[in-house]
């Protein structure tokens, strides 16, 4: 049986795809994130905590608490702290990310706003998420 050209040009376009692809081995070159960054734009103080976004529809956020209680989470006006991932209970890179913001004001953290950060953000990003100046406005 007779090979056609397009069979032939067919058959090398799969083989030189099968060892581009067996020759990265399937794995990226670039290293997973370890941490994100949180940036607080607003002028007040804040206290946050971090979930894989479906995981966060299962949580109730704490309308209020002291603000010593939330000492480990809190970002002062203009300041950023960073969070490892692996502290974020089950996160896997490449899922997206839930902040629930307390706004943090006379001793008392108050539960004020949320932010979302998907995992294409995220890596755009640097994974860095930014809490925004108008994030305790009303819409």
């Amino acid at each position: 049986m007779k090979e056609s050209r397009a069979t032939r040009v067919i058959a090398a376009f799969f083989t030189s795809s099968l060892m581009l692809v067996s020759g990265c081995g399937g794995t990226s070159t670039v290293e997973p994130a370890t941490h994100v960054s949180i940036q607080n734009a607003t002028t007040d103080s804040v206290a946050v905590f971090l979930f894989e976004r479906e995981d966060s529809y299962l949580v109730d956020p704490i309308p209020e608490t002291s603000s010593a209680a939330m000492r480990d989470r809190l970002i002062p006006p203009g300041g950023q702290r960073l969070f490892e991932l692996t502290q974020v209970l089950r996160y896997q890179s490449g899922k997206d990310l839930r902040v629930f913001i307390y706004r943090v004001r006379q001793g008392r953290a108050v539960f004020a706003a949320i932010r979302d950060a998907s995992s294409a953000s995220l890596r755009s990003n640097g994974y860095a998420v930014e809490i925004p100046a108008t994030a305790f406005q009303s819409p």
